[in-house]
């Protein structure tokens, strides 16, 4: 009766489980449903039923992934063909071309990406033959703006987009040059900071006792500078460490005695700071994490000692350096830029690296270069109205070229396109009203004469209705003649 009952309940709970499986399958929930099968399947490990469905579970969820998949790769081409477009339309040609270069990629059995590459290298090349000298200085203006920023993939990318446009002149390239010594000079400093600022946050996750995070952080600083030491030391120290919190409670006083070590440390109470560490290597004397910080105590006391030293001799430095902050200060007042920055720099020279000099040479530069920029802004400010006006009158002309060949239609519309480009003048809209007033009065002129030649047409056909009748009578009364002879015959 027992397994009857044992043997009804587990049908029951199969059941259920099947129940829930097929209703998350229907959802389009095919991971869960996947997991709800599973569980049938472990109530009767036998039935091939809910095996089957977890295989099925598993072919819908991979179609899924793979129409997503698809979707999204059609979406990004089309991203990317509508952003290629648009730069195409701004005539931003080599933007154009990078991005269907990229929606090329994303679909290489498209022809369109590689059509529009073309147009876009046409467009370029005919647009280049009016413009290449005056592009060459703009992009060799850009890079240096950008190489000032440190945006050094941009400047570089100027400077040979003004080689390509200009390969004789050697200024692009000493400037490329220049450029990428600099990228590369900046980027090893951006990696290098990259790399100890991972092994700090290691650091900081081993304090927590979060070693696996800590190693995660070790991991990334050595595949981000390979060829550096200390991101293997900090992996290898972490390994044995990980080992030995296997063993016994020696751990957490040897943990207890490092952190009580790096506070002191930090406090600068260097011979506590060493106590505790000696204490940690008492305990894991084959570690040589405490054995290191004993001999990063004694840099530090070393190193405050003679930065203590140091700091004696600035201060006989320190009025030298205010007189040549003073003067610059003042030069910053009158706001001569250029002598303020040599000013600063000669205050460098007593104190290198001061914070706020760096800063003020900083605001210096920026305010020289606004200047500089605020001029060039207006240049080209100038230069954009010019072109609006040259634009404007030529298609000014063409409108009344189309008016004098009572093309009124394509007139009006070059008027329009005048007046997107310059909607305060008023000389488009004189233009259309002109053009309307002309069309009017043409089309008047045209029902005039078609009504002069109606009426010429009516009269033509009344003198010829006329003619017919006097022909009509002249014959009538030849008849009558004719008549009257013949009667005057016979009386005769």
């Amino acid at each position: 009766m027992r397994l009857k009952e044992a043997q009804a309940k587990l049908d029951e709970e199969y059941d259920v489980a099947i129940k829930k499986a097929e209703v998350l399958l229907s959802s389009g929930s095919f991971k869960e449903a996947r997991i709800a099968f599973g569980e049938a399947s472990k109530l009767k490990p036998k039935e091939q039923f809910p095996r089957d469905k977890m295989d099925e579970c598993s072919r819908k969820a991979e179609a899924e992934k793979a129409q997503l998949a698809l979707e999204a790769k059609q979406r990004e081409y089309k991203t990317k063909i509508d952003e290629a477009d648009q730069l195409l339309k701004d005539e931003k040609f080599d933007e154009a071309i990078v991005v269907y270069d990229a929606a090329h990629k994303i679909q290489p059995n498209e022809t369109y990406p590689q059509t529009q590459v073309q147009e876009a290298m046409m467009l370029k090349k005919e647009k280049a033959k009016a413009e290449v000298e005056q592009r060459y200085n703009d992009f060799i203006v850009e890079g240096d703006d950008l190489l000032n920023k440190n945006e050094f993939a941009e400047a570089i990318k100027a400077y040979e987009n003004a080689s390509k446009l200009l390969p004789d002149h050697s200024t692009a390239a000493k400037k490329t040059n220049l450029a990428y010594a600099k990228k590369k000079e900046f980027e090893a400093k951006v990696l290098d900071d990259q790399y100890f600022s991972l092994i700090g946050e290691g650091d900081d996750f081993i304090k927590q006792e979060k070693y696996e995070e800590a190693e995660l952080k070790y991991v990334a600083a050595e595949k981000l500078i390979p060829e550096k030491q200390e991101a293997k030391n900090k992996v290898h120290s972490l390994h044995e460490l990980k080992k030995r919190l296997e063993e016994d409670g020696i751990e957490k006083l040897y943990n207890q005695h490092l952190v009580s070590g790096k506070e002191l440390l930090e406090q600068e109470s260097f011979d506590e700071a060493e106590a505790a560490f000696k204490k940690a290597h008492e305990l894991k004397p084959k570690d040589a994490t405490a054995n290191n910080l004993i001999l990063e105590t004694h840099q530090k006391k070393k190193a405050k000692t003679e930065r203590e030293l140091k700091e004696r001799e600035a201060q006989s430095a320190q009025q030298t350096f205010d007189q040549h902050k003073t003067a610059a200060e003042a030069k910053m007042t009158d706001r001569k830029w250029a002598e303020a920055v040599q000013a600063f720099h000669l205050a460098l020279e007593v104190i290198p690296n001061d914070e706020e000099v760096l800063q003020r040479i900083q605001t210096a530069e920026e305010n020289l270069k606004e200047e500089k920029a605020a001029k060039s802004e207006k240049e080209k400010e100038i230069a954009k109205h010019k072109a609006i006006e040259s634009q404007y009158t030529a298609l000014l002309s063409m409108a009344e070229n189309h008016l004098s060949n009572q093309q009124f239609e394509e007139a009006i519309l070059k008027f329009k396109e005048a007046g997107v480009l310059k909607s305060e003048d008023v000389r488009h809209r004189e233009g259309i009203d002109n053009a309307h007033a002309k069309w009017e009065q043409f089309k008047l002129d045209s029902e005039a004469k078609k009504q002069e030649a109606e009426n010429a047409r009516q009269e033509k056909l009344a003198k010829q209705k006329a003619n017919q009748e006097l022909n009509v009578r002249t014959q009538q009364f030849e008849q009558l003649i004719d008549q009257a002879a013949v009667l005057q015959s016979k009386n005769l």
